[in-house]
Formats: C-alpha cells, sequence, structure tokens
C-alpha cells in the first residue's frame, strides 16, 4: 500500500471511510492510501523544518497523525519539533506531484517560540474539531481552530511571532503533580469528549475536565511510561 524509507510511526484512518488512511514516518513523509483503487499510496509532501536555525535534518521525522472527524479534509501531523501543522487534504493532493510542504495553519503555544528542546509526545482531535497536543515539557494544551497562527512560517524574529502570538486566544492548559514531568499520548474520554486523558513517563494516567482543566483523576497505567492510551 504504502512506503516509507525509515520508520512507520503512525496510522489514522479517516472516520466513516475505512477505505482511506494516512501515514507518517521518521522520514518526515505524509503518504495517502486509497484501498478503493490498485496503485500505490499518494505521497503528499515531506514535512519541512519551520523556524529551526540549523535542522540536523533537512525534514522533520513525524510521529503523529490525526484526521478531523467533524471535517475530514482536514488533518494534522507532529513530530521532532514544538509545531503541530494543519493540512487540507484537496490543497495536499493537487500540490502532491512537487512535494511541497503547504499547511494551512499551525498551532503553539507562545512560550514555546524560540525553544528548541520542546517537542510534541501526543496529539488528538476531538469529535468538535478541538485539536490536544502533549509536550515534553510537562504541558497539555486544547486548541481550537481558531488559535493557530496561520500558513506563513513563523517570523524569523522571536519577539514579533510571541507578540502575534499572544493577540490569539488563550488554549486550555492541562497540568499534572509534581512527578508529572513529560507528557506522552493524549486522547479524550467520554460520549461528548468530555475527558482528557494523557499517559506519562512516571507509570501513571492523568484524567481532566476538558472543560475548565481540573484534574479529575490519577491512576497507575503501567510498570513504565504509559506511551500510549
Amino acid at each position: 500500500m504504502a512506503k516509507h524509507t525509515e520508520g512507520v510511526c503512525d496510522l489514522d484512518v479517516e472516520p466513516g471511510n475505512p477505505n482511506i488512511s494516512y501515514s507518517c514516518g521518521a522520514d518526515g513523509v505524509v503518504n495517502h492510501i486509497n484501498l478503493r483503487i490498485y496503485a500505490p499510496a499518494t505521497k503528499l509532501f515531506t514535512c519541512q523544518p519551520i523556524d529551526d536555525a540549523m535542522p540536523i535534518r533537512q525534514f522533520i521525522p513525524l510521529d503523529h497523525i490525526a484526521v478531523d472527524p467533524l471535517n475530514p479534509n482536514l488533518f494534522a501531523v507532529s513530530g521532532s519539533n514544538k509545531y503541530t501543522r494543519l493540512y487540507d487534504i484537496r490543497k495536499s493532493m493537487r500540490d502532491s506531484s512537487t512535494d511541497f510542504d503547504q499547511f494551512i495553519d499551525h498551532f503553539y503555544l507562545p512560550h514555546l517560540i524560540g525553544e528548541h528542546l520542546v517537542v510534541v509526545t501526543g496529539m488528538a482531535f476531538s469529535d468538535h474539531s478541538e485539536l490536544l497536543v502533549s509536550y515534553n515539557d510537562s504541558y497539555v494544551c486544547l486548541y481550537t481552530m481558531d488559535m493557530g497562527l496561520g500558513h506563513d512560517p513563523v517570523p524569523s524574529f522571536p519577539f514579533s511571532a510571541r507578540n502575534e502570538a499572544s493577540e490569539k486566544a488563550i488554549p486550555q492548559l492541562y497540568r499534572g503533580s509534581a512527578e508529572f514531568e513529560s507528557g506522552k499520548a493524549v486522547t479524550f474520554l467520554g460520549p461528548k469528549s468530555e475527558y482528557v486523558v494523557m499517559g506519562s513517563d512516571y507509570d501513571q494516567i492523568f484524567i481532566w475536565k476538558k472543560k475548565g482543566g481540573e484534574l479529575n483523576r490519577v491512576m497507575e497505567g503501567d510498570e513504565d511510561s504509559v506511551n500510549f492510551i
């Protein structure tokens, strides 16, 4: 169906359409897979750095991909940096022959601008097009679609980017305990996505109320890190 030159890290199926799926990998490639046609998957693009001054590679290894259940034309990817990028499959299919990485929006916290050690560790969509993202610096954030910073790369000057970001609506933050250092996989829980759930490095599972961010429960998940929920 699809091939990557390095490890395949994530796969997501289009909600309501089991014939369509997406894959992403450590080679930075996103593939579109259509089981209704007898043909190889379509390589959509290779994810490129946005503002890394001295990237180790000329692409961003990708760990996560998710399709928006409310609007399956939209999908998000994230990986070995702090940005979560939103794409429209209709535009990506048009540009696939050029391997052009053109996101329609991207998300991050203002305080992360200029930080190069922060990476996304988990990502999920709710049934209401909300985007949940966890970071290795202990933040878990809930973004709505009006919180993105647009399709242009971040300006070269961090201070101007920070000022621009501060004018946006502020995402809901979720925090754990003193032992909560690095978030892992995140997802939503409940028939209406009323709760946010996350694994952690300290064998624990955290459950918050989505609205308001109140920590509802902390429970043991594994003897080691809880990497998947």
